[in-house]
């Protein structure tokens, strides 16, 4: 597992989800009909960037559902990206193409059309010679993504790139073991530690939930290699947590990225309000890996749910509402 700092990647991957764009510059151009279509030739006329994008900064809504950020915000992301482009040319319009290609997840050539900057050449959904690496056991081609967060939805921690033919038994003995008690007749304190570790699986998969769902990438299959599969996810988890910072330095009633509403709320008696992220993002193709085989965790998880069951019993590591939760017997977010 690699530590995740808020902006410390942000800029190193914008310049790969551009050079995606001009995938296999060695390819032969001797049989092109021509050097630039015509239709390219008249970008600045007619491109989405000259047209629709300058329109889009005066109505503030549209811009956010255009990019997932405001104007200012935008412009704070250009100022910290652009000194890692390797070709100087059209920063702004590099930028907007990759939001626009983020935000969305439409064909590479759906975006390149609008924006009048040529096709691209990509591989199949499925990598070619990979075999079984990649399939699954919902029997369809993936990556793994393992990632820890913070409180605020976000990411701190995280693994991608493991090959979807893994269990999730042999992912997670390389980075945190999962290991709730089991039985029914638990202690007080074996009851709250399964509470409170169920309540940090739903902070995580509520960060999840708004990455897709604000990022419609991950709502569809990925047409790309893993490696520039890769960089579309880390991408996207750095603008997910530039953006959530900035979503924090506003009040309740601004913020769009993450209103209150948009996650998983926790009322007083410990029932479960789910959030409008649920509703934005119903889609099969980012989920659980689920239990793909028998495991057991190793001796250190054990060790580490002993230590923290004891922590959470103590008056520093307990919250208020825990026993009163468990004595009720509302284990509706319980796995």
């Amino acid at each position: 597992m690699n530590s995740f700092g808020n902006n410390c990647l942000l800029p190193y991957f914008f310049p790969t989800l551009y050079i995606a764009w001009k995938a296999k510059k060695n390819k032969r151009w001797r049989n092109r009909r021509w050097w630039v279509r015509p239709i390219n030739q008249r970008r600045s006329q007619y491109g989405d960037f000259s047209t629709l994008f300058s329109e889009l900064k005066e109505d503030l809504d549209l811009f956010f559902r255009y990019t997932r950020m405001d104007v200012p915000t935008f412009y704070e992301l250009l100022r910290l990206v652009e000194p890692y482009l390797r070709k100087k040319q059209y920063p702004e319009q590099r930028l907007a193409i990759t939001l626009r290609y983020l935000a969305t997840g439409d064909q590479m050539l759906s975006v390149a059309l609008a924006y009048r900057i040529g096709e691209s050449n990509i591989t199949i959904q499925a990598p070619p010679n990979s075999g079984s690496m990649y399939f699954n056991y919902k029997k369809t081609f993936s990556l793994v993504l393992i990632a820890a967060c913070d409180a605020r939805y976000r990411f701190t921690l995280f693994d991608v790139g493991a090959y979807g033919s893994d269990s999730d038994g042999g992912i997670l003995s390389r980075s945190f073991g999962k290991a709730s008690y089991e039985g029914r007749f638990l202690s007080d304190q074996k009851r709250i530690f399964n509470y409170r570790l169920s309540r940090a699986r739903r902070t995580i998969e509520n960060t999840f939930g708004i990455l897709s769902a604000r990022w419609r990438i991950f709502l569809r299959s990925i047409y790309a290699s893993p490696d520039v599969i890769d960089k579309y996810v880390l991408a996207a988890m750095c603008l997910h947590n530039f953006l959530i910072t900035k979503n924090d330095e506003q009040t309740p009633q601004q913020q769009k990225y993450c209103s209150p509403e948009f996650v998983d709320r926790e009322t007083e008696r410990g029932e479960i309000i789910e959030g409008e992220w649920r509703q934005q993002s119903q889609s099969d193709h980012i989920r659980h890996i689920g239990k793909c085989g028998a495991h057991r965790a190793t001796k250190d998880a054990y060790t580490m749910r002993d230590t923290l069951s004891s922590y959470f019993m103590t008056p520093a590591g307990q919250v208020p509402w825990q026993f009163e939760y468990i004595h009720q017997g509302l284990h509706r977010d319980m796995t």
